[in-house]
């Protein structure tokens, strides 16, 4: 990449989305975030790297806590009721959990990494607004 976009251009931000749930695929992210912040590869500070997710997995959110915890977190929420959730992304039809179970992860991700998760919300007037 850097080749091909000259002698000083460098990567300073990367965020995993819109590719699907990244967290879904989650051994592979991970690799990916440790080849990011590699020294020898990338070397990209991890607090440089987003992953959003729509947060259909508490548990991986834990996960990826323990396991990347300087990689900050984005929550693609878009409404405060699941049954809206369900209905604007389908991916979260799987998703069991509650909406205070995605807050207690977002909590532990925060207490591991010391960044607050960002909330994406688009707001679809009559819809979530």
């Amino acid at each position: 990449l850097k080749e091909s976009a000259g002698e000083n251009a460098s990567i300073r931000n990367v965020v995993f989305m819109g590719m699907g749930e990244p967290l879904a695929n989650y051994g592979e992210v991970l690799l990916s975030l440790r080849s990011l912040t590699h020294q020898c590869v990338f070397d990209i500070a991890a607090r440089h790297i987003t992953v959003s997710t729509v947060g259909d997995s508490p548990e991986v959110i834990r996960t990826l806590a323990d396991d990347a915890p300087r990689v900050r977190l984005a929550v693609s929420l878009h409404s405060a009721k699941q049954e809206t959730r369900h209905q604007l992304m389908p991916a979260t039809l799987g998703a069991h959990k509650s909406l205070e179970d995605l807050g207690h992860a977002m909590d532990y991700h925060r207490s591991k990494s010391g960044f607050v998760a960002m909330i994406e919300y688009l707001v679809i007037h009559g819809v979530n607004d």
